[in-house]
């Protein structure tokens, strides 16, 4: 079942295989406690679409945000936040 939430932590890279730089096309996530990340799709869990694409196709909405500390809104289901806003920034 999804939960509307707001959570804290770091906008990521997908983790890459050493000495290997990571796509620029592909999505991103938000590291949170204990190292969890979560999927940032921009988009509704009900589009008809797979959620691997909405998951890269949402890269523009976070990528200023890279590396930042925010606080991003929306509906959690197992690894992904879906409908994902960034509502605060630090750092």
């Amino acid at each position: 079942m999804s939960e509307k939430m707001t959570v804290k932590g770091k906008i990521v890279e997908a983790e890459s295989l050493v000495g290997e730089k990571p796509s620029s096309n592909a999505g991103l996530y938000l590291k949170i406690k204990d190292g969890e990340r979560l999927a940032l799709v921009a988009g509704s869990m009900e589009a008809q679409v797979p959620a691997d694409i909405l998951h890269r196709q949402s890269r523009p909405a976070f990528e200023e945000f890279l590396g930042r500390t925010v606080e991003c809104s929306g509906l959690i289901s197992g690894h992904t936040l879906w409908d994902a806003r960034v509502e605060e920034t630090s750092g």
